[in-house]
């Protein structure tokens, strides 16, 4: 067994706490964009019973709308995908949740589900990776 110092110890400590902020950043980058790409799939291919198309485009405007970005905070960061800050046109609100005429498309629900489960097992990953 190899002895290390206290001052030792603390430099190892402090080198993996800060490769795990590191690598945990990039991997809600990852997810957040995995997450943008989720929604885009569910818009490409979830139609509707009216309308008889395979997704729901027709301008465009909706899917090209879907964007995801990255937070940076002191310990961390913050992921967000799908319509980011109002984008898209006024009736993504009413595709995405639905109407008493336009079934709902649960875009981002569905993605955030996937993402969920994606997040935590690459997050313990990177813990194993990097604590052993």
């Amino acid at each position: 067994m190899t002895k290390v110092t206290p001052e030792q110890f603390t430099r190892i400590v402090q080198n993996k706490m800060r490769s795990v902020v590191e690598q945990g950043r990039q991997i809600v980058r990852d997810n957040a964009d995995y997450g943008a790409e989720l929604v885009r799939d569910t818009v490409e291919t979830s139609g509707t019973m009216k309308s008889g198309k395979r997704g729901r485009i027709d301008t465009g405007e909706m899917l090209q709308a879907v964007d995801s970005y990255f937070v940076a905070t002191p310990n961390g960061g913050e992921g967000h995908y799908g319509w980011v800050a109002g984008s898209g046109p006024f009736y993504t609100k009413y595709q995405e949740l639905g109407t008493q005429y336009i079934e709902p498309m649960q875009a981002i629900p569905e993605a955030r589900e996937q993402v969920d489960i994606d997040f935590k097992n690459d997050i313990d990953r990177m813990m194993k990776r990097t604590w052993g």
